[in-house]
Parts: C-alpha cells; sequence; structure tokens
C-alpha cells in the first residue's frame, strides 16, 4: 500500500525532513571518518563525560593548500556525497590534481562549488567513501540559520586568500606576526607527514570564524598566506561563532 504525503500530519512531516537534514550533515561532518551515529547514541553522549583535550596541540601539523574545483559530480554510490577534482598546481604538473569525496550535497549546491576556490586538508590519509577514494578533505565553516522558525545547517567552503596560487601553503600565525610563518626553506616545501583523524579533530575542536569573518585557532592565531593581511575567510556574516572543519 502506498501512502500518500497528504494523509500524514504537517507535524509528522516536518520531524521527518529534519532527520534527514540531519543525516545529510553528519556525513558531510564525518569527512570521511568514521563516527558514530549522533541520533543513535544520544543518550550514552549525555551520560559519558568528555573526553580529555590533547595536550600540545599544533595547528600547523595540516597541510593546508589553496585549490580549485576543476570537476565536480554526485557520487555514484552515496547519494550525500560529491566527487571532485581540485588542482592543487600547475597544469599538466604530477599530482596537481586531488579527489576529494565531501557529505555536501544538500548543503552545497553543486553549481556553488564548480570553478570556485577552496582550501583542502591535504596530509589526512586517504580513505574510500563508499568504494570511491578520497585523497584530501574540504574545509569548511559548519553553523546554522533559522529561517521561517526552522534551524537549518549553514555551511561554507572557506575562501583563500585571491591572490594566494594554487598549491599555495597555508598557516596559522599570530596577529602581531607581520613576517608570516610559512615553513619554506630555499624554495622547497616542508614535507608533512599523515595524520590521523583523531589528530585533525584535535586541531579542529578549536577552529572557528571570528569578528572579522577568518579562520582562527583558539582566537589567538589566524589562517593566511605568507603574511597576516592574506587571510582565510568566508562570506557569509551568520557564520561568525562557527566552527571550521
Amino acid at each position: 500500500m502506498i501512502t500518500s504525503w497528504a494523509r500524514i500530519p504537517k507535524v509528522t512531516v516536518a520531524i521527518a525532513r529534519q532527520k534527514a537534514n540531519r543525516n545529510v550533515l553528519s556525513v558531510w561532518r564525518s569527512g570521511g571518518i568514521k563516527f558514530q551515529s549522533t541520533s543513535a547514541n544520544t543518550a550514552s553522549k549525555v551520560a559519558a563525560a568528555p573526553p580529555p583535550k590533547i595536550k600540545n596541540v599544533d595547528p600547523n601539523i595540516l597541510d593546508l593548500r589553496v585549490g580549485l574545483i576543476k570537476d565536480i559530480r554526485r557520487h555514484e554510490n552515496a547519494d550525500s556525497l560529491y566527487v571532485s577534482q581540485i588542482q592543487v598546481g600547475p597544469t599538466g604538473e604530477e599530482k596537481s590534481l586531488v579527489q576529494v569525496c565531501s557529505g555536501l550535497v544538500g548543503l552545497v549546491p553543486m553549481e556553488e562549488l564548480h570553478g570556485r576556490r577552496v582550501i583542502i586538508v591535504n596530509n589526512l590519509k586517504p580513505s574510500k567513501m563508499r568504494g570511491v577514494a578520497s585523497q584530501a578533505m574540504l574545509l569548511c565553516a559548519d553553523g546554522e540559520v533559522t529561517v521561517d522558525g526552522e534551524t537549518k545547517p549553514n555551511i561554507e567552503p572557506i575562501n583563500p586568500p585571491e591572490d594566494a596560487p594554487l598549491g599555495g601553503i597555508l598557516a596559522f600565525v599570530h596577529e602581531d606576526d607581520t613576517t608570516g610563518n610559512i615553513s619554506v626553506e630555499d624554495g622547497k616545501e616542508e614535507i608533512k607527514k599523515r595524520i590521523k583523524s583523531k589528530a585533525f579533530q584535535a586541531v579542529s575542536e578549536d577552529l572557528t570564524i571570528d569578528n572579522n569573518m577568518r579562520v582562527v585557532w583558539r582566537q589567538k592565531l589566524i589562517l593566511c598566506y605568507d603574511t597576516i593581511s592574506r587571510c582565510c575567510t568566508v562570506s557569509d556574516l551568520t557564520l561568525v561563532g562557527a566552527q571550521v572543519r
């Protein structure tokens, strides 16, 4: 028997839609990292004490690069995932394209992503998401917005500085640092080792958007390219205070 949505109470339909939105958002927030379902474990999370924070966290363990989404498509086996080809170096250069799976379907339209300059986390261990390889992670601001009394997720990929080159290395520097803190000597880039998901989570817990719409870590280090005047930002004012991950 086929049930007509018209016969289902509006409250029931609204609840179903909210659950669907939460499911899509949880896939994006996982970034390919396996987390337990929030809806299935609410009671246990409330009862359990929060895990202790990792001491001596350094946000510059992240290899953050400027990229350009050259191609994007829907994942064949996952309704909530996009598969993107992101350019992080000169055309034709070896390893200039990185494949990234991101759970942004229903959160950011495909046409807004295609051709967009973005930031990727380039040293997470590669993973497979429903059978498709993902070599990096797209860095986004994760907030909420209320529309007509309904709270909805508000996600925006972080914008790199306009004049930063593709593949440009980004780093966290202190606001008083006018020289930058990019580790490049004699034209050679520092090769950062691959990190596990727990290390990324330890950093991202304190990554937020400040009042100037910049990406900051613990409100004291700013994500930028080369100098503090070339910082990474969002364009939506409602994302001030949002977490970045």
